[in-house]
Formats: structure tokens, sequence, C-alpha cells
């Protein structure tokens, strides 16, 4: 007898079963994906239905105005805005000043050589910017409390020296510079008080500040208190160096005073190099 006959009939191929299982998994897969859609038809039928039944909204007028068709504003718009809101702004005085919150808004620039004059918005500048020398304008300043606006530091074209150079954004501390010197004139009355770099046992002097135009006047002024008046108070005489570089001798006839030995009480001079200074 043959074996092939005794060993029975050949079992199906394994191939055949996973085909099988994968036909019936696309099978429901592509069911699953029918229902799905036929879903989303039915949510998104009803969703134009409830769109249609409400009322229509009108478009906003972002969408209906094209912005980028609106012209800029020409160079006389702008100045006469300007002009306009500068109306607004107050002329702080050191009634109104007071102690305030400040809040710098920046430069404005006006013609005419003068703060009064009309305004130039071409060149304002920030609170942070140097403001160009020979320029007339003044600080715009807001009282954050308040929400009051100010002009304050009030500039002609030619009110500075040309090295002097200031920014909108000290308007604070220029603002509360009277009250701050009003602390210092009443802290000097007090009987304690002494001024510094002088002999602690000595209460009273005389402080000069010069600059070239007032050399001869300091000279004069310091003559008649000696020789004169017999004043012997010391006396402080306190220059910028940058104000006296191109006069390095300016200070000598003052220093010929301050070696005489006629003289009774010390003259002393005193460098000026705080940037505030201006």
């Amino acid at each position: 007898m043959d074996q092939r006959s005794l060993r029975g009939p050949r079992p199906p191929r394994r191939w055949r079963l996973w085909l099988l299982r994968l036909l019936l998994l696309l099978g429901a897969l592509y069911a699953s994906l029918l229902v799905c859609w036929d879903a989303s038809r039915l949510g998104l039928l009803q969703s134009s239905i409830a769109s249609s039944s409400s009322p229509k909204s009108k478009p906003s007028v972002a969408s209906s105005v094209d912005l980028a068709a609106i012209p800029p504003k020409s160079q006389a718009e702008l100045e006469q805005e300007a002009e306009l809101h500068a109306r607004s702004v107050k002329m702080l005085t050191v009634e109104t000043a007071g102690q305030r919150n400040w809040r710098c808004i920046g430069w404005r620039a006006t013609g005419d050589c003068s703060p009064h004059g009309p305004r130039e918005p071409q060149n304002d500048q920030g609170c942070l910017k140097p403001v160009p020398n020979g320029e007339s304008g003044y600080c715009e300043v807001e009282d954050v409390d308040s929400g009051e606006r100010f002009r304050v530091m009030r500039r002609y074209c030619n009110s500075l020296k040309h090295d002097a150079h200031f920014r909108c954004k000290d308007a604070a501390s220029f603002i509360s510079f009277p009250l701050k010197a009003q602390e210092a004139v009443n802290k000097a009355q007090v009987p304690e008080f002494t001024l510094p770099n002088m002999d602690t046992t000595k209460r009273d002097g005389i402080v000069m500040v010069v600059y070239p135009k007032l050399l001869a006047s300091a000279y004069a002024t310091i003559k008649a208190l000696r020789e004169v008046l017999d004043c012997q108070l010391p006396i402080e005489i306190w220059f910028r160096p940058k104000e006296l570089f191109n006069f390095p001798a300016a200070l000598a006839p003052l220093q010929e005073l301050a070696d005489n030995p006629s003289y009774r009480g010390d003259i002393t001079f005193h460098e000026i190099n705080d940037a505030w200074a201006t």
C-alpha cells in the first residue's frame, strides 16, 4: 500500500487562514468607516440647518473696511493734532507741583525758537533720548494719580550751553528740585548743622559757583569782602572743569587771592563732577 494514503488528508495551509482573517478585519473596518461618515454627514446637515434658521449677523466693521486702503495722515494733519493736544497740556507752577507721582511722556518740540511756539511733532523725542542742542520745546509729564498732563523743563533754542545735555526722563527730579532745595534750607537752619568740607568748629561760610563769565565778578566780590568789609569767613569756590577747559588760566586771579597772606580766612577750590550739574 502507498504510504501517502496511510497518512490521511493534508491539512489546509496556514496562509489561507490568515488571509481569511485579514479579509474579515478589512470588512469590519470598512463598515465602521461608513457608519462614521454617515454620522458626520448628519451632523453637518443639522449645523447648516441651524445656521440657516438663525438670523444673519452683520459683518464687522474691521472685516468690511480695508485698513490698508486708509491713506496716511499728512504732515499738516499731524501738526494740527499735536497743536490741539498741546492746548490741553497745562503749565506746571511751583504752587501746583507739590508731591506727585510723575510719569514721563516725552519731549515735545516747538518752532520759532520758543517753548510756546507752534508744535513740530516730527522732532519729538522719547523720554530716554537726549534732547538735541538748539531745539526748543518742553517735556510732557503726567500725574499718574490724576491723569493731568503738564509742560515742564521748557526750553528756548539757546537756553542751555552747547555742551549741556538732558533727557525728559529726568523731569521728575527737575520738578522735585524746589522741594528738595527747601528741605536743604530747613536742614541748614538746624543749630547742629555744619557745611561739608569745612572745619566743624566754624559754622558760617560763603559758597560761590563760578564759570568764565562770572570770574571777574567773583574776583571783585572776594576783594570787597576781604579789604572793604574785613570779612574773614571761609570761602568755597566751586567750578566745573569742563566749563573752564578752554580757559586753563581762568582761576589764576582767584588763586592769587587765596594765596594772599594778608587775607584772613580760607579760600578753597572744589570741582563739580556730578553728571547732573549742567
